[in-house]
This record gives structure tokens, C-alpha cells and sequence, in this order.
């Protein structure tokens, strides 16, 4: 454990993470600290823990208000960062009873019951960009207190041609707000 991530030792230790990976070390404490970050870093790197728990760790639990938006090229990538999530959040409320709502919102489901979740206000979504714009427009979602936005695997994102659905996402954020870019392969389309 280095010095850096002395501040996350008690939820890794609950986690029974016994030391960080490269791309952990260098996003977790920039983050945390209110910094964007663009992490690039081979699949199965840990790339998802190194955004979650410093971005969950900044929630503010009494708020019940949308704060961190997780933007997914798929369902299959946001379940996966649903569960870590959830671990994670698992962890915050047994070390600091903090309890952060977290769901996700990805298309080929049926919308209804994803607005009804998202009309009780977590504190973290986690969707796919074309949902995210759908749920928008139905004014099911609002980002007045949104504080964080990660796109995870951005290059993907691109790739597959998401890139007009995040600019449109963007006209609907706040000014000021942290971004982190996750990718395992750079693109020329994806830059900070």
C-alpha cells in the first residue's frame, strides 16, 4: 500500500484489496481530489475500482440528487460496473453509514420501471448514452447537481458511433464538472 492510497486503506482493506494496480495508484487520488483524468490501461487492470471508489467516496448521501453519470457503450460493460459499484457502496455504508443509491439505465429493457427507480433520485447512474438521452427527453433525469460524468471505455464509445449521442448528453450537464475518460486502447477521437 504506498502512501498515496493511504485514504482508501480502510474500504480496500474491506474490500480485501491488498495492493493497487498501476492505473488504481495514479487515478484514485487525482479524482478524489476533484481532478479529470483520462486512465488508459489494458482490460482486467482494475480500471473500473480506480473510478469507483474515490467517485463514490465524494457523494454526498444526504443529497438525493443525480451526482455521478457512468456513461457505457453496453448493458454487459454497466452490469459489470454495477456490481463493483455495488461493492464498493457496501463497503462506504459498513466503514461511514453512508448509504449511496446506485442504478443503471440501458436500452432493450423496459423504460418504465428504470424512470420509476430513477424518480427515487440515486446518486449515481450508470447507462448507456442513447438511454441516458431518452430519459432526458422525458424529463425522468435531471443533472442541476450532477458533479461527476465517466465514460468508460470512450474509444468504444466513439467507435461505435455514441460520440453525437454524448455531445448531445453535454448540452444537458453543468459547466463545471470532473470527467474521467476510461479506455484499454487509445483512439485519436478520444482526447481530454
Amino acid at each position: 500500500m504506498n502512501k498515496q492510497s493511504e485514504q482508501f486503506s480502510k474500504y480496500l482493506d474491506f474490500l480485501s484489496i491488498e495492493q493497487l494496480t498501476k492505473i488504481q495508484s495514479l487515478c484514485m487520488g487525482p479524482l478524489y481530489n476533484s481532478k479529470s483524468v483520462f486512465g488508459l490501461a489494458p482490460t482486467g487492470s482494475g480500471k473500473t475500482l480506480a473510478f469507483v471508489l474515490p467517485l463514490l467516496l465524494k457523494i454526498n448521501s444526504e443529497i438525493r440528487e443525480h451526482q455521478t453519470l457512468i456513461l457505457v457503450p453496453t448493458r454487459e460493460l454497466g452490469n459489470q460496473i454495477a456490481s463493483v459499484a455495488t461493492k464498493v457502496a457496501n463497503a462506504i455504508y459498513s466503514i461511514d453509514k453512508k448509504n449511496i443509491l446506485i442504478r443503471t439505465a440501458f436500452g432493450g429493457t423496459p423504460i418504465a420501471s428504470q424512470i420509476e427507480e430513477l424518480s427515487r433520485k440515486p446518486h449515481v447512474i450508470i447507462a448507456t448514452p442513447g438511454r441516458v438521452i431518452d430519459l432526458l427527453e422525458r424529463d425522468a433525469i435531471s443533472f442541476n447537481h450532477l458533479n461527476n460524468l465517466v465514460l468508460d471505455e470512450a474509444d468504444i464509445m466513439v467507435g461505435m458511433g455514441f460520440s453525437e449521442q454524448v455531445e448531445e448528453i453535454c448540452n444537458y450537464l453543468p459547466i463545471e464538472l470532473q470527467v474521467g475518460l476510461f479506455s484499454a486502447t487509445k483512439n485519436d477521437k478520444v482526447s481530454m
